[in-house]
């Protein structure tokens, strides 16, 4: 089974900045019109280990979803951390499909213990306009 992943786009269709941003080396070149006027997040060093992280939780799933660098809130979503020397990046993520991994969110962390709520805020909102109604 092949999983796939893809990046929130609002009600017109955008991908908000700050997830082009942070996937700014990881977008398909026929995407590059989306990069214009905006600084990579990460670097390519970063953007590399985030490639593998990525690729781990699509080929490794479901078992990939307990590893150490996932975490699961209540809601259904899930965080991905990227963490090194100096920063600790954030991915929020959901399943949107049998297949498919849809990112919410991505931020910095710069403070230690749990990700706060207000830093959470934006993935909720995404998540609630994604997540199927019961």
């Amino acid at each position: 089974m092949v999983w796939t992943w893809q990046l929130y786009r609002d009600e017109e269709g955008e991908i908000p900045d700050e997830l082009i941003s942070a996937f700014y080396y990881l977008l398909e070149d026929s995407l590059d019109s989306l990069k214009e006027g905006i600084d990579p997040a990460l670097s390519e060093q970063q953007s590399s280990s985030l490639r593998v992280k990525i690729k781990k939780l699509c080929d490794f799933y479901p078992k990939s979803l307990s590893s150490d660098d996932i975490d699961s809130f209540d809601d259904g979503f899930y965080e991905l951390r990227l963490i090194g020397k100096g920063y600790s990046y954030r991915f929020t993520f959901m399943q949107i499909s049998p297949q498919v991994f849809l990112f919410l969110d991505a931020f910095m962390k710069n403070y230690s213990g749990s990700t706060r709520k207000k830093d959470l805020a934006a993935t909720r909102y995404r998540f609630n306009k994604i997540k199927p109604k019961k």
